[in-house]
């Protein structure tokens, strides 16, 4: 699950060191003009990611505009993640179909105590951890050859983390 979507080999002191370019965005779930928040790859590791947002909410001028914290996640985080993520979209795919109602929003009546269940699982686990975030850049963009639709980042999304200006 955990992969690296382009390497680059570069030489530095004699040792040449294999960089990621692009690596895999498993989730968003916060989207607003992009990407805000969700579960990516940094270093071939998920990370819980999150958009810094200007304070006075006009990312035009801000300096922070595309900069977000990361905190590494464990497996299991990761997987619950997916999990919910695949139930919100089969709702949205019902609710474009004509057969689920925005009531039920964001898991369909068979769904719900599942998605109910991974709610609390998750708990306060997709959060950034001051005393272990770093931060970066991030340059999004849709994979080649990726569905035209994105549900929930559903990897078709990939993102180059850099260091911070």
């Amino acid at each position: 699950m955990s992969r690296s979507l382009a390497l680059s080999c570069r030489t530095r002191g004699g040792v040449r060191r294999a960089e990621v370019v692009f690596e895999i965005v498993h989730t968003v779930t916060d989207y607003y003009d992009g990407p805000r928040a969700g579960i990516a790859e940094l270093e071939g590791g998920p990370h819980f990611y999150q958009a810094v947002w200007a304070v006075d909410g006009d990312d035009d001028d801000d300096p922070n505009a595309g900069t977000y914290l990361l905190t590494p996640i464990d497996r299991e985080t990761l997987a619950l993640a997916l999990e919910d993520g695949e139930i919100w979209a089969r709702w949205v795919e019902a609710f474009e179909r004509g057969e689920a109602e925005i009531a039920s929003h964001p898991a369909l009546p068979a769904d719900r105590e599942r998605h109910d269940e991974l709610q609390k699982l998750l708990g306060d686990r997709l959060r950034i951890d001051p005393a272990n975030v770093v931060r970066r850049r991030a340059e999004f963009r849709r994979r080649a050859g990726a569905p035209a639709r994105c549900l929930h980042g559903a990897r078709v999304l990939e993102v180059r983390w850099s260091a911070p200006a």
